[in-house]
Parts: structure tokens; C-alpha cells; sequence
């Protein structure tokens, strides 16, 4: 059990952030709620999950088509680094598609690889 503000947490409550910014601990951006009131926070905030090799369109930061362009960048030894300023994106997600973490369906096609 913790507390917060002086209140006891228990199983049913966690602590919500209003800023969903992940490093502010501004005890102002924080309130109480249920898991429930935390899923609907998360869906009302466009933040809700995806499923592996898909993004919600509202968060898309590449279209397919400049996923297949980098994908073939990446064949032609491009460097990452490279591609990630090309497209304003970072490192990271250029290495989530190359290992078809992220954007998996196309990262499959890409490949030949059948579902």
C-alpha cells in the first residue's frame, strides 16, 4: 500500500496524470482514479495501445509507403541514423522496423513472409 497526499492506495486506485508526460512529477498534474477511470483517460487522450505492426492513424508518423521507401534503404546498407533524419524520426523506430517490431504487417510483405 502507498500513500498519496495522505491518502491510502489501495488495489482499486491509482495515481493519473494529467499532463501524460512521462518525467513531470508536478503534484498538480496528478489525480486519483480507478483502472477504469484510467482506461478511459488513456482512449479519451488518443493514447490508447496498438497491436504489434499497426498504428491508431491518429498517431501514424509514417505512411506505408515511406515504410516500404525505408525499408528499401535499409537493403541498400543506408545507415539509420541516416533514414531516422530523413523522415524526422528517431533511431529507435527506424530499428523497430528493420526488425519488424513496429509496422510488422508491411515488414512481412516486405519480406515475402506470409501471415
Amino acid at each position: 500500500m502507498h500513500l498519496w497526499h495522505g491518502h491510502p492506495l489501495n488495489g482499486n486506485l491509482c495515481v493519473l496524470h494529467r499532463c501524460d508526460n512521462p518525467p513531470c512529477c508536478n503534484p498538480e498534474h496528478l489525480f486519483l482514479g480507478t483502472i477504469k477511470d484510467n482506461v478511459h483517460d488513456m482512449y479519451k487522450k488518443g493514447r490508447a495501445g496498438h497491436q504489434r505492426g499497426t498504428l491508431h492513424t491518429n498517431r501514424q508518423k509514417l505512411s506505408d509507403t515511406q515504410v516500404v521507401e525505408i525499408l528499401q534503404l535499409l537493403s541498400a546498407n543506408k545507415k539509420q541514423t541516416e533514414i531516422a533524419a530523413l523522415y524526422n524520426i528517431s533511431h529507435t523506430h527506424i530499428c523497430n522496423i528493420n526488425s519488424g517490431k513496429d509496422r510488422t504487417k508491411i515488414w512481412r510483405k516486405y519480406h515475402g513472409i506470409n501471415e
